[in-house]
């Protein structure tokens, strides 16, 4: 065991040496991706500070573009009560007009029954009257 022993005993010094370059080397790394994560950082910074910049005024912009908007949308819905009132106004105008025909029709319709009712009553008069068999019948013709 002595042999075996010794061996790794010879190994430890360069096993040693190897872990502490390995951490030297993993350091290294992390300084370098802590530098990379820093500019990362700082840049992202400038990129927020100037975005900020721009977004405020905008920010700033929009109330008052909202009110218009919501005074626009206030308008119209004024508006369309407006037309709703008008359209109902037109609608009881039209059923006015309607009656009003129909008021114009019934008084039309009288002279015209009246009319009905006095040729009915000489046509009823001239068909109780007997026709002789000497009534004058006039040929029509077809031909003209």
């Amino acid at each position: 065991m002595n042999a075996s022993t010794n061996g790794i005993e010879a190994i430890i010094p360069y096993l040693v040496i190897a872990l502490i370059a390995i951490a030297i080397i993993a350091v290294i790394v992390l300084i370098v991706v802590l530098v990379k994560v820093k500019s990362t950082v700082n840049h992202v910074n400038k990129m927020l500070d100037s975005a900020e910049k721009e977004v405020i005024p905008a920010l700033k912009k929009v109330d008052p573009i909202m009110d218009k908007a919501s005074l626009t949308v206030d308008t119209v819905n004024l508006e369309l009560l407006r037309v709703d009132g008008i359209l109902e106004n037109v609608s009881n105008v039209s059923d006015v007009a309607g009656n009003a025909a129909n008021a114009v029709n019934a008084i039309s319709k009288i002279p015209t029954d009246f009319v009905t009712r006095a040729a009915n009553k000489v046509r009823g008069f001239l068909d109780a009257v007997p026709h002789s068999s000497d009534d004058v019948v006039f040929p029509v013709s077809k031909d003209k």
